[in-house]
């Protein structure tokens, strides 16, 4: 089972006109098993667009990303086109709206993946074409100025023995474990490409760009990652940004994401869509490191020992939460994962999750501003 709910953030105490999230929810039925209640695969993913026109990134980027993954499920599946599918971006905060099928519009009703699946390398390579061609396409729609706008996103298939994860950017997948005691702990699947990080501070610099948290009014950097950095005695100056290297006084744009889809006027700093893969095998030990090798044959022994424990206990032993920042700007790994558990279904789960992140912004800001805010849960 797997939800989505997505809500627009706030600026000035008013909600923005303009949600830049987007997401992509889907399962990927087997022609053989045309009616089969459990899917191949399901691909789930949220996009964080920036920038003027990081909504339309976004959604195009969500687009291609559902378009690809499913023609490469299809070759290796021979899948038809699915009867559930999710691309939704424009609600302020997401409505469950059923459709002939039954199923929900954010939400699709399937417990597990089924036998009939892509393989780890197979989803793998889906992922990344789907990736390169969305990279690829973002520099040719028509209409659209990408030069100063982008998203970042990330894509995880949920398959029978393993979630695989490709991402670019600061948008998160975390995994939670339930252990035989009934507590939880949080794996991260992703990591956050943040200009703060050392190795993108090193991969900007060699491309050309820098990596600053202030300037002054002559446009010098005031602060150079790892360095000390503060403009004025006991107030923080906010988070580091990649900006080209430009004469001083130059206005010069500021990114706060070291890698993402778009920004093709950032590309010579080394804003690339650059994206990284990770695999983590279902039912890894709570605690694991992200693609950490198990083989299937003692995770499967590992998973039937412990449901005997547990006494057949109700409830998910694994859930996986994808958000953008927003979530991750105001709650921490762990947090998301148990406020995932508590939920009696990823719908449920979802939406508190937003409704948590909306509080927790409402307070840090006093109510006057809030970002974008998506999350996708899935019960495993």
């Amino acid at each position: 089972m797997a939800a989505a709910v997505t809500a627009a953030g706030v600026h000035n105490r008013a909600t923005k006109p303009q949600n830049q999230d987007a997401f992509v929810l889907e399962r990927l039925q087997p022609a053989s098993q045309p009616q089969a209640a459990l899917p191949a695969a399901i691909l789930l993913g949220v996009l964080d667009g920036h920038g003027p026109n990081g909504h339309l990134a976004a959604q195009h980027i969500s687009a291609q990303l559902a378009a690809v993954v499913r023609e490469r499920a299809a070759q290796a599946l021979a899948c038809p086109r699915p009867r559930d599918s999710v691309l939704w971006w424009e609600a302020e905060f997401l409505v469950s709206i059923c459709n002939r099928t039954g199923s929900s519009w954010g939400a699709l009703g399937a417990e597990a993946c089924g036998a009939s699946s892509l393989s780890q390398d197979q989803a793998r390579d889906a992922l990344e074409q789907a990736f390169s061609q969305a990279a690829q396409s973002i520099a040719t729609v028509e209409g659209c100025d990408f030069s100063l706008s982008g998203a970042t996103a990330v894509a995880c298939l949920v398959l029978p023995d393993s979630v695989v994860a490709l991402w670019c950017g600061d948008s998160r997948a975390v995994v939670g474990r339930r252990g035989l005691d009934g507590s939880c702990i949080a794996t991260p699947l992703t990591r956050d490409h943040k200009p703060g990080d050392p190795e993108e501070v090193a991969r900007i610099r060699a491309a050309g760009g820098r990596v600053v948290r202030a300037q002054d009014k002559s446009g010098n950097p005031i602060g150079e990652s790892g360095e000390p950095c503060a403009c004025a005695v006991g107030r923080r100056v906010g988070p580091c940004r990649v900006t080209p290297n430009v004469p001083p006084g130059m206005p010069t744009p500021g990114l706060s994401v070291a890698r993402a889809f778009g920004d093709l006027a950032m590309s010579s700093c080394g804003i690339l869509p650059l994206p990284e893969f990770a695999v983590l095998p279902r039912g890894t030990a709570a605690g694991s490191s992200p693609g950490t090798p198990t083989s299937i044959t003692s995770l499967r022994a590992t998973q039937q020992a412990q449901y005997q424990k547990l006494g057949g206990q109700q409830g998910p032993q694994e859930v996986l939460v994808a958000a953008t920042d927003g979530l991750w700007d105001v709650l921490s790994n762990q947090e998301a994962v148990e406020q995932a558990f508590r939920a009696g279904s990823p719908e449920e789960a979802a939406q508190l999750l937003v409704e948590v992140a909306r509080e927790r912004w409402a307070a840090k800001s006093c109510g006057r501003h809030a970002d974008d805010i998506t999350a996708v849960v899935a019960f495993l």
